[in-house]
């Protein structure tokens, strides 16, 4: 998979350069720093070869981004995000598995201004997840990481031109390998504070 990170880092840094020359250019452009917290709904039928009789389905999640403008309405936003741990046991309650999922995200993101103080926003774009299990019933744990397509949408306050608050949904299909961890797929909702800045 390590070529799948340098893929995907290759990607960042040159859209990051692209985006930050094109925002240099107009003065009416801002960049912005934000961070978020909120609650995983995960939806799994297998982890880690587990059926499940019962299934811990939230977890709590945070994550911090940084954005670059392309124009008015359109930007890329770079992230971490740690979605938390999710578990499932059998039916006997003889076997469970615990999960831990990371993510670094890249998205462009599409804004529309309601008024002054308040935009609608989505968002489309891809993720590098890394996952790890703990399984007991036998004991053993899996680790593995894969590039798959994330997407959401969000609504922001913003009291003043400096600061936003965020509602956010956002969207992972697929999270895992069948063969390793097992797959999942996520729901990410979010609340947070969005700082406004300028590089330049």
């Amino acid at each position: 998979m390590k070529i799948n990170r340098l893929v995907l880092s290759a990607l960042l840094a040159s859209l990051s350069a692209g985006v930050s020359t094109i925002a240099a250019a107009d003065d009416g452009l801002t960049n912005w720093v934000g961070v978020s917290v909120g609650n995983t709904d995960f939806n799994s039928k297998n982890l880690s070869g587990i059926t499940p009789g019962t299934l811990d389905d939230t977890g709590s999640a945070w994550k911090m981004y940084l954005g670059f403008p392309i124009t008015k309405t359109l930007g890329l936003e770079v992230g971490y995000m740690n979605l938390g741990k999710g578990s499932i046991s059998n039916a006997a309650g003889t076997s469970t598995s615990h999960t831990r999922t990371k993510v670094y995200n890249a998205d462009l993101v599409g804004s529309y201004d309601i008024n002054e103080s308040f935009s609608l926003f989505g968002k489309a774009g891809i993720y590098f997840w890394q996952m790890h299990s703990d399984t007991t019933g036998p004991v053993s744990t899996s680790d593995d990481d894969g590039t798959k397509l994330t997407y959401g949408l969000g609504f922001q306050y913003n009291p003043n031109k400096e600061l936003g608050f965020r509602l956010e949904w956002e969207r992972f299909d697929r999270l895992g390998f069948k063969g390793t961890t097992g797959t999942m797929n996520a729901d990410l909702y979010s609340i947070g504070a969005v700082y406004k800045f300028k590089f330049f």
